[in-house]
């Protein structure tokens, strides 16, 4: 089935640790650790999941990295962030809505969220503010605490009334949401998301427009001058921490203190590093689009034969666990069958016993008693010995089918994310039979919520419909 058309993507964007992922996972009912390391220890940050919203169509979430990054710098993530959105624009594939995290219970707006929304602003433009819904999250620590939640309160309050945080985005059309952590309030905010995409024309975000529509490169483009301001800041500050190291490294010197000058001359080492790591950053933005989509098509091109391998290996160990879980079935069978045939065993020489009881001296009765009682004990110590073994062998069992179902959905998420890495890859937008998650019926006055166990296999889907669809004719021609 073709990858576009009704397929629509949302990316989820926030700072680090403000709830992306444990967002994602409720969504398709996931572990949040298989779903915070999917894809994004090999990529600038971005994973990718899809799930089938109530009419069938694929929404592609996108879970981005926060501009405050420890392991990636912000051009880096600029540049991975920008070459989806233009790739998949290029590619006929909207952007449906924005969803925007931000830790309720964090005191105050630190400047690395002040970054990370001054880029959310030139990434959308102020046409597409009405497309993102700033989801506040973590108000689920503050249920049983009444002060905490009024502070809370008082905070969004001046999130959505101060300019520079939330109120020209809000002023914009943006929507405000409460993430309570629950399934209900996120189905809630992918439900108003589609519910505005489907009311309105579809809003191409700037740097879409900006880097395909208008061909300029990423530094040219809105975002791209919000990072390489916050860069230029950053030089700023470097190039004066450098000058005061220097001073106080020679006063050090000129007072014989060379230790102290050796700790100021590693922090000037450090300094300069990150000042060059800098200068690399705005190079790395010196990029036009098509250049960006030759590098980043080869990486993704990479990635994808990295996840098919994965797939398959993951597949070859669920075949194993498989296997060994019919081995302990089998042995629990056996176990069944042995103590089976040791109790009828067992009854057939208490049988005996008691026949041949009434026809011996009293000597040998009591001799025929005492093998009843060892009987009985015999009994008992296999019966005890069973039970322990089969409580090893259900552990070892429920063991398997933690593993088994654990390395399931890893093998789902990795399938899923095929047909969006190969058309990152530049390959092509061919689904190729992926099974997408379904975690219920999103829309308002749905049907009954489905398990995130059940999934949809489009291509069966399609030939059931072929099948039904033959059936009907042949049943008119009976008629």
């Amino acid at each position: 089935m073709s990858l576009g058309g009704s397929d629509v993507i949302i990316p989820i964007m926030g700072i680090t640790g403000c709830g992306k992922s444990t967002f994602i996972s409720k969504l398709l009912r996931e572990e949040t650790d298989i779903v915070g390391h999917n894809l994004s220890s090999r990529t600038s940050g971005i994973d990718f999941f899809p799930l089938e919203y109530e009419d069938g169509r694929r929404i592609f979430l996108l879970d981005t990295p926060g501009f405050d990054d420890t392991f990636r710098s912000d051009a880096d993530i600029l540049k991975e962030i920008a070459f989806v959105l233009a790739q998949t624009y290029r590619k006929k594939i909207n952007v449906a809505g924005i969803v925007y995290m931000h830790r309720i219970t964090d005191n105050r707006i630190s400047g690395t969220s002040l970054r990370n929304l001054t880029v959310l602003k030139s990434l959308c433009g102020e046409s597409a503010f009405p497309r993102i819904v700033l989801v506040s999250s973590m108000w689920d620590l503050l249920a049983e605490e009444p002060k905490l939640h009024e502070e809370a309160t008082t905070r969004e309050l001046e999130l959505r009334s101060t300019n520079e945080f939330w109120g020209s985005l809000c002023r914009g059309g943006s929507q405000v949401a409460r993430w309570t952590g629950d399934e209900h309030s996120t189905l809630g905010v992918i439900d108003h998301i589609m519910t505005t995409y489907e009311a309105t024309d579809n809003e191409v975000l700037k740097i879409q427009k900006e880097l395909v529509d208008q061909g300029k490169c990423l530094e040219e483009t809105e975002a791209g001058k919000a990072i390489n301001q916050i860069l230029e800041e950053a030089k700023s500050r470097h190039r004066e921490d450098i000058q005061n190291v220097s001073t106080s490294r020679q006063m050090a010197l000129e007072n014989g203190d060379t230790l102290l000058a050796q700790e100021m001359e590693n922090d000037l080492d450090r300094v300069r590093k990150e000042l060059r790591n800098i200068q690399r950053s705005q190079v790395k933005m010196k990029i036009n689009m098509d250049t960006l989509v030759q590098e980043k098509t080869t990486e993704y091109d990479r990635l994808l034969k990295e996840v098919r391998r994965e797939q398959h290996n993951i597949s070859l160990a669920v075949q194993q666990y498989r296997v060994e879980q019919q081995r302990v079935l089998r042995e629990r069978q056996e176990n069944e069958t042995a103590l089976t045939e040791a109790r009828v065993f067992s009854e057939r020489s208490r049988c005996d016993l008691r026949e041949n009881a009434v026809k011996v001296s009293r000597e040998e009765a009591a001799r025929l008693a005492i093998e009843r009682k060892n009987l009985d004990e015999v009994d008992e110590e296999l019966q005890q010995q069973f039970e322990e073994e089969q409580t090893l062998l259900e552990e070892r069992r429920e063991e398997l089918e933690k593993r088994l179902r654990r390395d399931r959905r890893k093998e789902l998420i990795k399938k899923n994310s095929i047909p969006f890495l190969t058309l990152l890859a530049g390959l092509g937008v061919t689904i190729g039979g992926g099974i997408l998650i379904n975690p219920a019926m999103i829309g308002a006055g749905s049907g009954m919520i489905v398990s995130g166990a059940q999934k949809l296999d489009f291509d069966r889907k399609k030939k059931n419909k072929e099948e039904n669809e033959e059936t009907k004719l042949n049943l008119d021609e009976v008629d």
